[in-house]
């Protein structure tokens, strides 16, 4: 039943363009969708999470900036973090994705990698094609498999330095902790190199990401709901809705879940909570959001203009000067 609603969502697009060019086609739609609301909608979902979580939204911009310069040239990357503490800029040219690494204070250790910069990375996006990892025995998105396994290789692999050890045994045995951010695309590899690393005994102390896909099913999801993950959305954003769930292929988020609403607004979910979130909820707020928007095209546009980088770094900025949390089945009414 809940993939025939997502299916049902999915093609008002097409019949909305249709119907919203008469007055009584968009009362029909407007008064489904609110019966749809009351029982599938984000506000339909019981949820009442405790309202005192702090978010150190100073922080989380120092992540986005990272993971928006994993988009820059390497001399941006120099420039901006200086030459001292880059440790390397890498890319993995058969799925063009680039990624750096860098030293920050108290011995932090920070890689950044870079989210859908190009058509290549959008088709990768919008696969849903799942394959099983023979090592962590769950079903994970290929393509992003794929770019994760490659750089996670690199890391524990590479020799550093001309010296014996790898990049990631230097920097451990002289004290650092390793961090990872990613936008998009960036964000689902990071999600998945968290997975690989945890599970060969490779310590990272936290992992955000930003506007991240889903990467794997409800199986993946309770073998690794625990681990260090926050993952960040900005309101509409659309991205975090994709691959879509189609035939044997049942995509689920987790992670603790940050969304960043208008101006000091958000709500947060610890993992426990955000694992009883569907798709179906997201998919009716749009169907919505469709008709309150006037049309496809504007809602498709605000919600690829949510996913920019760009977008969260703003949002981020209200709330480093004020923040106040909202519950999440409210969310609507500060989008």
């Amino acid at each position: 039943m809940k993939k025939i609603f997502i299916i049902i969502i999915v093609l008002i697009a097409g019949i909305t363009i249709f119907f919203t060019q008469f007055d009584m086609g968009t009362i029909i739609l407007n008064n489904w969708l609110q019966k749809l609301k009351s029982k599938h909608s984000s506000a339909s979902l019981k949820l009442k999470e405790p309202l005192n979580q702090q978010i150190n939204f100073s922080e989380l911009k120092k992540y986005a900036v990272m993971a928006k310069y994993a988009y820059k040239s390497d001399s941006e990357i120099i420039n901006k973090y200086g030459i001292d503490n880059v440790v390397l800029i890498q890319g993995i040219p058969n799925y063009n994705v680039n990624y750096y690494l860098l030293t920050g204070e108290n011995k932090q250790l920070y890689l950044a990698i870079r989210g859908t910069s190009n058509i290549h990375n959008a088709i990768v996006d919008m696969k849903f094609d799942m394959e099983n990892d023979e090592k962590l025995n769950i079903q994970l998105h290929d393509g992003f498999r794929r770019s994760a396994r490659n750089i996670f290789h690199k890391l524990v692999n590479q020799k550093f330095k001309n010296s014996e050890k790898t990049i990631l045994q230097y920097y451990h045995q002289k004290g650092y902790q390793l961090n990872i951010t990613g936008h998009s695309l960036g964000g689902a590899i990071a999600n998945i190199l968290l997975i690989y690393l945890q599970k060969n005994q490779y310590k990272v102390n936290k992992v955000i990401t930003f506007g991240q896909p889903k990467i794997t099913d409800e199986k993946g999801v309770n073998k690794y709901s625990q681990i260090s993950l926050l993952r960040v959305q900005n309101g509409s954003d659309i991205v975090p809705l994709v691959p879509l769930n189609v035939a044997l292929y049942n995509y689920k988020h987790f992670g603790d879940y940050l969304i960043l609403l208008k101006k000091e607004y958000f709500t947060y979910l610890n993992y426990e909570l955000a694992a009883k979130i569907d798709d179906t909820s997201s998919w009716v707020d749009l169907g919505i959001d469709i008709l309150g928007n006037k049309g496809f095209n504007n809602s498709l546009k605000k919600g690829l203009v949510h996913h920019g980088i760009d977008q969260y770094i703003q949002q981020i900025d209200y709330k480093i000067k004020s923040q106040k949390q909202v519950y999440f089945v409210d969310q609507q009414k500060y989008k």
